[in-house]
């Protein structure tokens, strides 16, 4: 199955850091067969979203801080949908009462702050 994605960045410099934003979108899956309606996170016809913006405040030349802000909007149709996602989310149950994955046409929003320092 092909599944073809595109992605936009940018980073503009404001203040003493730097804002910056991606955004990124997958079709689906093309050249599908019954036999191929998921594969991994993606599904054949539906799409998925993803769009990321943060901050980047400059403490020093080797410290910064920063805010980041991601959310992924997976699709869902006709019970079947993506699962894209990093590391959050409600999880699929898998048959025998264990859980795997996202739960397919899952929104995921992720909020990040930390401190980056360079050795």
């Amino acid at each position: 199955m092909k599944v073809p994605s595109w992605v936009v960045n940018g980073r503009v410099n404001a203040g003493p850091g730097a804002v910056w934003a991606s955004y990124s979108k997958t079709q689906g899956g093309k050249s599908c067969s019954a036999a191929t309606i998921t594969i991994g996170s993606a599904s054949c016809g539906i799409q998925a979203k993803q769009m990321t913006l943060g901050y980047d405040y400059v403490l020093s030349k080797r410290t910064k801080m920063y805010a980041a802000y991601n959310k992924i909007d997976n699709g869902f149709a006709n019970g079947v949908g993506t699962s894209y996602y990093y590391i959050a989310g409600p999880a699929a149950n898998n048959g025998g009462g264990t859980s795997g994955g996202l739960a397919a046409g899952t929104d995921v929003t992720t909020f990040a702050l930390g401190i980056q320092h360079s050795f």
